[in-house]
């Protein structure tokens, strides 16, 4: 991601972090990549997993394999604004999945 924002810098482009895109790689300190993207950060998204690629599986926050109080804090201690929001949140039974984590 380092490389993309390098590629063309511009005020005008912005970065979508899902957390759980680097957290289904595996090996990636993702505190550290919060506070190094944090000024090409628009929004984030604020979610766990179990597994990893190709077999992930999108987890209830307190239910996956990271460390999200971690996470948190690496957007705390940045300086820029941005959107953090819960994304695709497991439904339990008799809850509609119309528009999960939306």
């Amino acid at each position: 991601m380092q490389r993309v924002v390098e590629l063309v810098p511009s005020d005008a482009s912005g970065l979508c972090f899902c957390q759980g895109t680097f957290a289904s790689r595996g090996g990636i300190d993702i505190p550290s990549a919060i506070l190094k993207l944090a000024p090409h950060i628009k929004m984030a998204h604020f979610r766990d997993v179990t597994g990893e690629l190709p077999s992930f599986k999108v987890s209830f926050i307190d239910n996956g394999k990271t460390d999200m109080f971690a996470f948190m804090e690496a957007y705390l201690n940045c300086s820029s604004d941005y959107v953090i929001r819960p994304e695709r949140v497991p439904t339990l039974a008799g809850e509609r999945a119309d528009n999960p984590g939306y």
